[in-house]
């Protein structure tokens, strides 16, 4: 049994993967929003890095090929594409989404 005195809060952050952007988005094309897997679908910046746009969950979508090449270096109003959400940092409190669930030996003792 271990009896704690004080809980140190840890402030927990999705971490930025290729994988996390995926689940985020739903497996989805934000531009034409077809289905996807993480084989067929890539990363797209909102903002190109050519023109200054970096490399974060606020400029980052998934995409399927066909629209990654048709957006290419643009913008997506240059592109004349819509996108369906606009990209977001993930919330505290859907981090578990983005967390394996507890193992099955755990369960009586987690209440489950």
């Amino acid at each position: 049994v271990v009896r704690l005195k004080t809980y140190a809060r840890q402030e927990r952050r999705v971490r930025f993967s290729r994988e996390n952007v995926f689940r985020r988005d739903k497996y989805k094309c934000m531009y034409c929003g077809c289905t996807g897997t993480a084989k067929t679908l890539t990363m797209d910046h909102v903002v190109p890095r050519s023109k200054g746009g970096k490399t974060s969950w606020d400029n980052i979508v998934s995409c399927c090929r066909p629209c990654n090449a048709k957006k290419a270096a643009k913008t997506p109003e240059e592109a004349k594409m819509k996108l369906h959400g606009p990209p977001h940092t993930p919330s505290k409190m859907s981090v578990g989404a983005f967390v394996p669930t507890s193992h099955e030996s755990w369960e009586p003792y987690l209440g489950v």
